[in-house]
């Protein structure tokens, strides 16, 4: 390799890279409103102080629509934005640097993505229960912080690794492989919300009542499966399904220019 040609691959991992946090702080701002909405309605609804999900998220989403920089500045937004942040910003750093030393990304995005995503998560989580949950603040049980955590490698699986390994397994070209990728970015992280609710709720519900009886706790699982399955696909799908898709085309919109000026 020449040391032109050198110099041109640093120049555009460079450009890359900052394509990567470009793209990871406009999709965070973007998805970071609906997730905080949604997140704390389910942990007042959980906790028993909404009466329905519905309300609390009327009441939320008219806070953001009305007053967004009053929305923007309350600790839970904050936190929700620098997760995701954090998470795109690794997933979009790890593929950038796949790309450059031509390995496949799915196993080290995924890995890296779990590395920062599962115990920020948990830290949000807990920050969460703690400034919204019926309970006074105390420190979340293990068992709570495993099906946590538990509930959250799916999430990043099928957000991050599984749309990529069907792009490669049902595209025919490189034009379907894109359409492919975006399609199951769309499906698989919502889809994996069906197996991992009960791990959320069983979690939430451990902090909230951790001296419930086996069989009232699995009625109250059963009671909050359907609402609380469809709100965290409600979630998942603005985080990683609508923001995935957003954060590639950012992304690849950022590169394109970044290289057009350097050109």
């Amino acid at each position: 390799m020449s040391c032109e040609t050198k110099r041109d691959a640093k120049t555009s991992i460079w450009h890359s890279f900052a394509a990567d946090l470009i793209s990871a702080s406009v999709t965070a701002i973007m998805v970071a409103p609906f997730i905080t909405a949604i997140d704390r309605s389910v942990i007042k609804l959980t906790s028993g102080q909404l009466l329905s999900l519905r309300s609390g998220l009327s009441f939320e989403l008219n806070h953001f629509l009305t007053r967004p920089l009053n929305f923007a500045h309350c600790q839970g937004f904050r936190v929700v934005c620098g997760l995701y942040f954090a998470t795109y910003a690794s997933a979009n750093a790890v593929g950038t640097a796949c790309e450059y030393l031509d390995w496949s990304p799915i196993i080290p995005k995924f890995l890296a993505v779990a590395i920062v995503n599962l115990p920020l998560s948990i830290l949000q989580d807990r920050a969460f229960v703690r400034l919204f949950g019926r309970c006074t603040p105390r420190e979340l049980p293990l068992a709570t912080f495993g099906l946590f955590a538990a509930r959250d490698a799916a999430t990043m699986m099928a957000s991050f690794s599984a749309p990529s390994l069907l792009a490669n397994l049902l595209s025919t070209s490189p034009h379907t492989a894109s359409q492919v990728e975006h399609a199951a970015q769309l499906v698989c992280p919502v889809g994996m919300q069906v197996a991992s609710t009960p791990l959320h709720i069983l979690g939430l519900d451990l902090y909230n009542n951790p001296a419930k009886a086996v069989n009232v706790r699995l009625a109250f699982m059963q009671k909050m499966y359907w609402r609380t399955t469809l709100a965290r696909m409600g979630r998942i799908g603005p985080a990683f399904g609508i923001g995935g898709v957003g954060n590639d085309l950012i992304r690849k919109q950022c590169i394109a220019t970044l290289e057009g000026q350097s050109l």
